[in-house]
This record gives structure tokens, C-alpha cells and sequence, in this order.
């Protein structure tokens, strides 16, 4: 359930709709939009709503305030719409490469290809990959000259990436797979290009770190004494890598949360819902 925001209005993936929520009134409206729960990917920009479709092979600029598709282009397997200063780079993932997009047209500019990975993360007008050499490195490339400006190892399971980081304060590796282990989170400092913390968290199936205040929390997956899974927030600091906070999420299948209003939403995959937290009340996690 992919979810963008900006100041108090979030949208949110369902099928065939774009859901605009309000964040101070909770009110939700429905457009109609070609997104689907699942394989869209979602980037907001001054000119619309950039949705890439993985199984319908399409990226779309869309309306945001209506759904109204402004621009249609095919994409075989597109994810991952990214914006680097003024440009726009969207990954394709048959080809494992990322692919610049003119913002005004939607066409894709075959002549413009960076062959990492179809999933980085922008930041400091860079682009930031996991591969391709291997999951325990962050390659930190140009997408301008497609210069590599650095490489960064960090201790890693697998299945890792960078989703949740905000540049330059709050850049944590993070790494999911399907057994409940201890796993260790990297803090990657921009400036120096080093791991500048690492904290292990309780045994997890994975999660990632998103910044609430002045503190990151990990947003993970885990199971209880009788198996079940449930979700939970576990409170980092940034400069030991100590945990000191822990609220459950029981049922729940946590996506990729955001901030807006004064509360982290965090879409429920399991649960087909949006969850609403008040920042106040992680205060007594």
C-alpha cells in the first residue's frame, strides 16, 4: 500500500483508486486512478503523482487532486519512481537498471541508464544502491555521470535496502527475510560516507528505520511466544544504538509509514487499513 505526503494530505494505493486522506480530519476520498495495491509505486513532484505499475508495465503522472492521468508511458516491470534535483529516474527491474524520464513528457530516455539496481533511494543529489555488489555495500552513484562516489560496507544479513531514510541526518540500512533473527541496522553518515552507528534489534523478520523527531525507530515484523506475527516500533538512539522503547502492533503488516499532521500513518497490508499513531503517545511507548 505505497503512500506519498505532502503537509497534511496523504495518498494512498487501493485498487483502481487513489485514497486522499486528510490528516487532521481523518477524511478520505476515492479517486478513480490505474494503481493497484501491491505493484504500484508512488513519488509526488510540482507537476503530479508519478505511479509506476510493476504487472501493468506502466508509468503514469497523475492528477493528484483528481486521478485524471496527465501522462501514460509503457514500462515493462517499472518501479520505483525517484527524484534527483530536477530530474526524475524510475527503475525497471527486467533489466535491474534505472531509466530518466522526462518530467514533461513521461518518455523514458534509453540513452540515460544506470545499470545497479532497479531500486535506489535519492538523496543529496546522489542516487544510493544496494547493488551491485552485494547487499552488505551501499554504492553511492552520480546519476548526472553515473560516477560511483563511494562504497560503503555495512553489516548486513540480506534483502537490504534503505527504505524510510531522510538525507543527511537519517540514513539507516535495514534488511528483511523470513526467519525471526537479531538483525543489525547501520546508520550511514552522507558526509563522510562511513556506518557512523550500528544497532542490533530485537529478534525480527526484518523492518526499516524511518526518523520520528529526533529519534529513528525500526518498524519491524516479529513473532510472539505462540508463533503469531505481529508488528512493532522499537525506539533507536542515533548516536549509541541502543533501544529503549518498544510499542506492539498486534495484527498488523506494517508498509512503508510516513508523517503528516503531527502523527506517523503506517499503511496495514494485512489488514487493508491506515493506521494513525499521535507522536505524543510514542512519547510513553
Amino acid at each position: 500500500m505505497p503512500t506519498v505526503t505532502y503537509g497534511t494530505t496523504l495518498w494512498v494505493t487501493a485498487n483502481d483508486a487513489l485514497l486522499k486522506v486528510d490528516a487532521l480530519t481523518n477524511k478520505v476520498e476515492s479517486l478513480d486512478a490505474p494503481v493497484m495495491r501491491g505493484d504500484t509505486f508512488l513519488a509526488l513532484a510540482d507537476e503530479g503523482l508519478w505511479a509506476t505499475r510493476w504487472e501493468g508495465g506502466k508509468l503514469y503522472l497523475l492528477d493528484p487532486q483528481t486521478g485524471d492521468v496527465l501522462h501514460e508511458t509503457t514500462l515493462e516491470s517499472a518501479v520505483n519512481p525517484q527524484l534527483v534535483g530536477d530530474d526524475l529516474w524510475v527503475g525497471q527491474e527486467s533489466k535491474r537498471s534505472m531509466f530518466k524520464v522526462d518530467r514533461d513528457t513521461g518518455a523514458v530516455d534509453p540513452a540515460k541508464q544506470l545499470d545497479y539496481s532497479a531500486y535506489s533511494v535519492s538523496g543529496m543529489g546522489d542516487l544510493w544502491f544496494l547493488e551491485p555488489k552485494g547487499d552488505s555495500v551501499v554504492t553511492r552513484v552520480d546519476p548526472k555521470t553515473n560516477q560511483v562516489k563511494a562504497t560503503i560496507d555495512f553489516p548486513a544479513e540480506q534483502n537490504c535496502y534503505l527504505w524510510g531514510s531522510t538525507f543527511p541526518d537519517s540514513v539507516w540500512t535495514a534488511c528483511y527475510w523470513h526467519d525471526t533473527v537479531s538483525r543489525s541496522v547501520a546508520r550511514i553518515d552522507p558526509e563522510t560516507n562511513t556506518v557512523a552507528t550500528v544497532a542490533t534489534v530485537p529478534p525480527t523478520m526484518g523492518g526499516y528505520v524511518i526518523a520520528i523527531g529526533d529519534h529513528p525507530w525500526f518498524i519491524g515484523t516479529y513473532h510472539d511466544a505462540d508463533g503469531k506475527v505481529f508488528s512493532g516500533l522499537v525506539r533507536i538512539d542515533p548516536h549509541t544504538g541502543k533501544t529503549d522503547r518498544f510499542l506492539s502492533l498486534p495484527g498488523t503488516d506494517p508498509d512503508l509509514a510516513v508523517l503528516a499532521g503531527n502523527a506517523l500513518w503506517i499503511p496495514d497490508e494485512y489488514g487493508s487499513r491506515l493506521m494513525k499513531i499521535d507522536l505524543a503517545d510514542l512519547d510513553t511507548a
